[in-house]
């Protein structure tokens, strides 16, 4: 019973944890004011503070998979924690708007990045037997923490003088209730121990084939939901009969919702399964989610028909990064699980430009019907080479 009471609380505190690191995907909530600030700034050049934010986000994660073999993780994590309070107090002191890609961009993408990866590490110390359900809950709550953020900033932005006094608080809410989840942490004494493995070439993740082969995968099929979860608002709209502007955030967030709920039915369900029909879940859905979108482009379909597909690829979408956690742990073993699953997030930087690909090809006046047709074949591409892993791991790894 002791066991299972330390258990629940270090999942809550890592849920915690995870809310924080969130902050990297609350940019575009909380950053108008601050750009505001600085005078008339292209929108391409403030959209590069995040693309910048989320490089280092990937770097942040590298240094903490790195480390985490040789040092504590709750040091490592307080230095996530104290990477994103500087980076927030900082992003209003400075005068110059370049110096954004130094606080906000290095700062509270390292400090996410090492927030993510650490927490997620956890898991396979704390919780083995549920790695896919575990991740799940700490990936929804990763993506719960931007949504929260953007709720409680519209709403202080009301109440208070300024928008750095928002930035202030939430360094300082996130410096001290981030250090204390961290502290509070239990961790196993042997959390750096290493783990015998009778494969040896298991553990060598460079010299895996199937590593590269499932980066390939996992970036197909993370850009093509991410299609869906930056473009939502313009699907919707090219998809319904009716003229719903006004309600188009509302609609588009269930998207989101479906993402954050999905994220925790995929870990459950990859749980139950073994690794190589895993491997199959999540993309599965969102081939029938681009087919469905690629029959109805053409025509005008019911506006509960449109929300209804669109909550399906919000929901799809969510097992990409539980399924990329269990992958990388039953497929490469535990030794070097944060290192290795840092390497594996890698593929957001190809990923992330996927979203802009789509917005280039409608300015190009390509028809929605043509995109999604051209999605549909990437997802086919990606089953297939989905079918060759799961053959080539059937060989060599277990449940």
């Amino acid at each position: 019973m002791r066991v299972i009471c330390i258990k629940v609380r270090n999942i809550i505190l890592i849920t915690i944890e995870m809310m924080i690191a969130g902050l990297v995907y609350a940019w575009s909530a909380i950053s108008p004011d601050l750009i505001s600030s600085f005078g008339n700034v292209p929108d391409a050049k403030s959209s590069l503070v995040f693309t910048v934010c989320m490089i280092f986000f990937c770097i942040g994660g590298l240094i903490a998979g790195k480390l985490s073999s040789k040092i504590s993780r709750k040091i490592i994590l307080f230095s996530g924690i104290i990477f994103i309070s500087l980076g927030l107090a900082l992003s209003i002191l400075v005068k110059n708007f370049n110096l954004l890609f130094l606080t906000y961009s290095l700062f509270c993408g390292m400090g996410a990045g090492i927030i993510y990866n650490v927490c997620l590490g956890i898991v396979v110390l704390i919780d083995e037997e549920n790695v896919g359900k575990t991740s799940g809950i700490l990936l929804m709550a990763y993506g719960l923490g931007a949504f929260v953020m953007g709720f409680v900033y519209k709403l202080l932005i009301e109440i208070l003088p300024s928008f750095k006094h928002i930035y202030i608080l939430l360094a300082l809410i996130f410096g001290v209730l981030g250090s204390l989840s961290a502290f509070l942490i239990k961790l196993p004494k042997n959390e750096n121990q290493t783990y015998s493995e009778t494969n040896t070439e298991k553990n060598n993740i460079f010299k895996s084939f199937d590593f590269y082969i499932f980066f390939i995968f996992t970036i197909l099929f993370s850009g093509i939901g991410f299609i869906l979860i930056s473009h939502a608002n313009k699907i919707i709209i090219s998809q319904i009969n009716v003229d719903i502007i006004k309600y188009i955030t509302v609609l588009s967030g269930l998207v989101a919702i479906a993402n954050g709920a999905g994220r925790v039915l995929h870990g459950f369900i990859l749980d139950k399964i073994d690794i190589k029909h895993s491997l199959f879940v999540a993309p599965l859905m969102l081939i029938i989610t681009y087919a469905l979108l690629s029959l109805t482009s053409a025509i005008k379909v019911n506006i509960v028909i449109a929300i209804m597909i669109l909550i399906l690829g919000g929901a799809s979408f969510a097992g990409i990064p539980p399924m990329n956690a269990k992958f990388i742990k039953e497929a490469f073993g535990k030794e070097h699980y944060s290192f290795n699953f840092a390497l594996i997030n890698l593929n957001v930087l190809i990923s992330s430009f996927f979203p802009v690909s789509f917005g280039k090809l409608i300015d190009l006046g390509l028809s929605y019907t043509k995109i999604y047709l051209i999605q549909f074949a990437i997802s086919i591409v990606g089953i297939l080479i989905a079918f060759v892993l799961s053959k080539r791991i059937s060989k060599s790894y277990v449940k």
